[in-house]
């Protein structure tokens, strides 16, 4: 089936500037993500790394044993999820191309593990491009990826990004009426209060039923302009600041 075009999300005002080529250096790292048959290798110039990610910052410079062996080794991370951030350093997207029926081609589990990757590694703007790309994929399917709830709430702080952001889809486009009695036992217990709080908190439409009072073309226009809202910007100011000290 055929995916809507993807909506266009405005440019973030707090983004960070990408690296000139210029600035890249002559220092290539090589970084082992996972294990056993499952590793796999990747090239990267050092000052893309220290200029994205305050954890690689940290453990390539001074005398750690990564930055005099060149190499960094990250035996627990996926290596889907490195390719991912590999592109998106090169070309600030998470992916080269739509699939033929002109989908994204990462699945929403997958950008939801570059989230919290780029959590765990100090990288909140790879974070912030991560909210964009769900929010672009689930309005081009059409669909609210929960599936990815009890990860993203075994895996994020409370009140990030993306749990805001899946309250937020949860709240105004899930068929509630019909899946209510067996919400608990499908949805982890803290997502479905933040669900309540918001639309306690709103107060502006009844769970489920804010498409039928903006009409879809709206809304989906509405909640590309406020993909920024989901962005954690106190982060990334705090990192752009970093690279320019």
């Amino acid at each position: 089936m055929k995916a809507e075009a993807l909506v266009e999300i405005p440019k973030c005002p707090h983004a960070k500037p990408r690296l000139s080529p210029d600035d890249f250096g002559d220092q290539l790292f090589l970084v082992v993500v996972g294990k056993g048959d499952n590793e796999r290798r990747f090239t990267v110039f050092r000052n893309l790394l220290t200029y994205h990610s305050s954890y690689f910052r940290a453990a390539l410079g001074g005398d750690w044993k990564e930055s005099t062996q060149k190499t960094v080794n990250l035996p627990d991370d996926d290596p889907d999820v490195f390719r991912a951030f590999h592109h998106w350093l090169y070309y600030g997207t998470l992916y080269s191309q739509l699939t033929p029926e002109g989908k994204v081609p990462l699945s929403a589990y997958l950008i939801a593990k570059v989230y919290v990757f780029g959590d765990a590694r100090g990288i909140p703007h790879l974070c912030n491009a991560s909210v964009d790309l769900l929010v672009q994929k689930s309005l081009s399917e059409w669909v609210f990826c929960h599936g990815v709830l009890n990860y993203v709430y075994d895996n994020t702080p409370e009140n990030c990004g993306l749990r805001r952001l899946l309250v937020k889809f949860g709240a105004e486009t899930y068929r509630w009426t019909r899946n209510v009695r067996n919400a608990e036992q499908n949805f982890p217990r803290m997502f479905l209060m933040d669900v309540m709080i918001m639309n306690y908190e709103d107060g502006t439409y009844a769970l489920g039923k804010c498409l039928s009072k903006v009409g879809r073309a709206k809304y989906l226009e509405t909640i590309a302009k406020e993909a920024c809202e989901y962005h954690d910007h106190g982060q990334a100011a705090a990192d752009t600041s970093a690279t320019k000290n």
